[in-house]
Formats: structure tokens, sequence, C-alpha cells
């Protein structure tokens, strides 16, 4: 009798043993692959597609789990399912609906890279030219807008010596645009919403600070520009600060660089230190009159963060043989040495 009973119960749980292991997942193959729905389809009508794609076990059982559960009404598009998914999970996906979109472009915007090369990297992804695009992001409307929706950005930027009222405040970064037909404001908009994260992310340093929202943009800027890498930034900013506290001018190559616009090589930004732009702080004392580039969040923290040092110099090993370290001295004297062993190549490498 005992035995009869086990193999009553035994009979009436299989289909729920088959139901269960039917709508389990195919494989443990984590590998997501694309899975289109068109228009008009429903989660039913498309079980034999799930099923030719390998993400289904049984096309009868996942009709069953669709009639049980009822899911929400399916929207085209394009999913990435696995067959490590069950059935259940696949209808989650598909619920959620599709977020893809192939017109969608990917740009990215490396750290350090000034307006215009931003304008090119987005004119190169999109239906815009690169002068199209600075033409809208330098309009006095434009900036106007950006100052009423921004908290970071101020009247600084009004200042019509500036090259470009914006730059220095687009965030360099990886972004994905709608389409390339994406108006050149709402492109402007994604890298202006990018920075606004980075100065809430850091607010009660940047309200500490004695600098400006401008300010400390400009700075960011040039240590961003001097760093060959991340480890010497906290240094170099060290640097600018003492010089900046001690009323030296910052006397920063790069600044020349950027008021040359045009430089085949760093040599001329090194023997051009005389020429008249409001951003040539071998002329002018302070900081320049705006950003030389567009940071990235290193850059920003740097320059809030700079380390204790005495250093009021410093300058890379670019002599031939040299491995572009970078040297700090504490006096002119000290850098004078270093300066004709690693900038002017004539002291020697022993």
């Amino acid at each position: 009798m005992k035995k009869i009973l086990l193999i009553i119960v035994a009979l009436l749980l299989l289909p729920f043993i088959v139901y269960f292991h039917q709508i389990s997942a195919v494989s443990n193959n984590e590998e997501t692959v694309a899975f289109d729905v068109v228009k008009g389809q429903s989660f039913s009508s498309i079980s034999s597609n799930l099923k030719e794609a390998g993400l289904i076990r049984s096309e009868f059982f996942y009709k069953i789990y669709v009639r049980l559960n009822k899911p929400s009404q399916l929207q085209a598009g394009r999913y990435f399912l696995s067959s490590s998914y069950t059935v259940s999970e696949i209808i989650s996906e598909l619920e959620k609906g599709s977020n893809y979109n192939p017109d969608a472009v990917r740009i990215t915007v490396p750290e350090g890279t000034n307006l215009l090369g931003i304008a090119t990297i987005v004119a190169n992804a999109t239906n815009h030219t690169a002068e199209d695009l600075l033409k809208v992001w330098d309009s006095k409307e434009f900036v106007n807008k950006a100052i009423n929706k921004y908290d970071f950005i101020d009247n600084s930027v009004l200042n019509n010596k500036l090259r470009h009222p914006l730059e220095g405040y687009f965030f360099a970064s990886t972004y994905e645009l709608l389409n390339k037909d994406v108006s050149p404001e709402t492109i402007a908009y994604r890298f202006l919403d990018q920075m606004q994260v980075i100065f809430n992310k850091y607010e009660g340093q940047i309200t500490a600070s004695k600098y400006n929202n401008h300010q400390i943009l400009t700075l960011a800027s040039i240590i961003q520009f001097e760093s060959g890498k991340f480890d010497d930034m906290k240094t170099i900013s060290s640097v600018f600060h003492n010089r900046l506290n001690n009323n030296k001018k910052l006397e920063s190559s790069v600044t020349v660089c950027y008021a040359l616009k045009d430089v085949a090589h760093w040599t001329e930004c090194e023997m051009n230190s005389k020429i008249d732009s409001p951003y040539n702080t071998y002329l002018y004392p302070g900081l320049p009159v705006g950003p030389i580039l567009n940071i990235g969040e290193h850059a920003l923290v740097a320059m809030l963060e700079p380390d204790k040092t005495d250093y009021f110099f410093f300058l890379a090993d670019v002599c031939p043989g040299g491995t572009g370290e970078t040297h700090f001295s504490k006096t002119l004297a000290e850098h004078n040495i270093k300066k004709n062993r690693y900038l002017t190549c004539y002291g020697g490498r022993s």
C-alpha cells in the first residue's frame, strides 16, 4: 500500500518536475545574444524564435508559462538574452522593454582635450561640422542658457578675452548620443551634465576653496596639461599653489601652448614665453583668463588636494634617452641644474 501511495505521489508530481525542468535555463553559458522583436509580435508568437536561438528548452512549456503568468505587452526592439536565463528571467528582461538604439553614437573624449578637439571628435561621429558645433557652443545665447541651467557656471564665462567661453567646462569622458543628428545644444548638455555631477561630488571641498569655480577649472586644466601621469598631478599642483601663495608667476609653458593655438612641437611653447596673451602665465601674474582644456576627475582632485611640498619648480626629462620622469626643485639654482640636464640636455646623463 505504501509503495502504491509513493507511485501515485510520484505520478502526480511528475508533470510539475517536467514543467520546472522545461522552463529552466538551457545552459550555464552567460554570453548574451541579440534577440529582435518586431512590431506586432507577442510573448507567445516569439516562442519559435526563442527556441531557434537556443534560449528556451520547449515552446510548449514556454507558452504554458506565458498563459499562467500573463506578462505585460511585448515591445518591439532588440534585447540581449542568454541561454543561462530561465524562462522567468527571459520574460522579465522582455517586460522591461528594449533600450537598444541602433542609431546611437558613442564618443570618447580623452582627458586633456581642448574644446576644438572635442568639436572635432563629435563632428567625426555626427552630422555636424566642428565649425558649426563651436558656433553654437560659443554663442552668447547658448552660454547664457548654460549659466542659467548649471550651478557651477557663472558670469566668469562672459569675459570677452576668453577664446571659448565654455572651454574647460565640458567633462572629458565617454558618452552615448541618441543619433548622428542630435543638436549641438543637446550634445553640450551631456558634457555639462557630467561636469555638474563631478562638482556635486566634491561640493564640500569646492565650497571651502579660496578659488571660485572658474579659477578651479582653470588651474585644474593647467595641472592636467602639465601632467604626464596621474601620479605627478598632486605634486605639480603643489608647485602651482606654492607659487600663487607666494606671489610668483605660474610660468607654465602649457599656457603659452594654448596662447599660440597651433603648435607643431612643445619647444615652440618654451621659445615664445613673451607672446602677449591673457593666457600667458610668463607675462601675466596669477591664473590665466580661463581654462586651456577640458579635464578629467583626477585633475580636479589634484587641484583641490595638492601635496604639501616646498617645491617651486618642475620639469620633465625630455632629453634623448630620457625617462620622461618629472623632476621637482625648491630653488631656481637647483632647477637650472636640472634644466641643463633634463630639458636643454647640456648637462650630460651621468
